[in-house]
């Protein structure tokens, strides 16, 4: 979202749109720090050690090598005015979307539910 308000783009451009977005990109983030968060809560009460790891062992290792590629490669984070928003995009408006006119009763129907 910021790349394309930094590049002056409307989500209306893009060829997919989800409904209610970002909006359900955070509901379904939040829940999912949450399920990661609770997911080793037996560890707590009592406290044991060797379950804390078991449980949280998965983000140790997510951190230690996305921090390790980081200084490893020495890439940046992508400004959202550098984004590259339109690479390949054109290509596939043309070739897929093709759009037509439903002509039943039926057709007409799924094409307003969509």
């Amino acid at each position: 979202m910021r790349a394309l308000r930094a590049q002056g783009m409307s989500r209306d451009d893009l060829p997919y749109k989800a409904f209610w977005q970002p909006w359900f990109s955070y509901y379904g983030m939040t829940f999912n720090i949450i399920i990661i968060l609770t997911q080793g809560f037996t560890a707590f009460m009592p406290w044991d050690t060797s379950s804390f790891f078991v449980a949280y062992v998965s983000l140790i290792i997510f951190a230690v090598l996305y921090i390790g590629h980081k200084l490893v490669f020495r890439q940046p984070f992508v400004k959202p005015e550098e984004a590259d928003l339109d690479s390949g995009r054109r290509e596939v408006d043309e070739m897929y979307f093709e759009e037509k006119v439903p002509t039943t009763i039926w057709g007409k129907f799924w094409a307003w539910m969509g």
